[in-house]
């Protein structure tokens, strides 16, 4: 992930709706790419989840408090 920061996006989108499960490590590495990401200046974060899956829905939503410039796209 660093290192596709380091092409200075403008916009970066992880898509992470097949993902069924995230250990707490994980979702840190979410957490600092976050922080990554509003340290850059303007690159939008977007992240893709799924309402069906439990932590999706608990997590990244928390994201937000990382990075004001976060969108989260959650689909059925």
């Amino acid at each position: 992930m660093d290192k596709v920061l380091l092409t200075e996006p403008r916009r970066i989108t992880l898509d992470v709706r097949a993902l069924n499960f995230l250990n707490s490590s994980g979702i840190n590495v979410l957490y600092k790419f976050a922080i990554a990401t509003r340290k850059k200046g303007d690159v939008q974060l977007v992240v893709r989840g799924s309402k069906s899956i439990p932590w999706q829905g608990k997590s990244l939503p928390n994201l937000k408090k990382f990075n004001s410039n976060f969108e989260l796209v959650l689909t059925e």
